[in-house]
């Protein structure tokens, strides 16, 4: 199933628990996703979960810490 193609997500707190697995999931039907979180070892751990599932980062980018620079970008 293909529901989110062409969307692009961002899922906050998403690259551990529950967050991440619903990023794997639009990931899989099709969608872009934005995995975030404040700890960087939290985003390389998911980054190894999702390339061993068999995964590429293809539909996946990751961020750390640059909530800061978002806000600023929209203020």
């Amino acid at each position: 199933m293909q529901r989110f193609k062409d969307k692009f997500v961002l899922i906050t707190a998403s690259s551990t628990g529950i967050g991440l697995a619903i990023a794997y999931r639009i990931a899989q039907e099709g969608g872009t996703v934005l995995i975030s979180s404040r700890s960087e070892e939290h985003i390389n751990k998911a980054v190894s979960q999702i390339t061993s599932a068999g995964e590429t980062l293809n539909n996946f980018f990751y961020f750390f810490k640059v909530i800061k620079l978002l806000v600023s970008l929209v203020m």
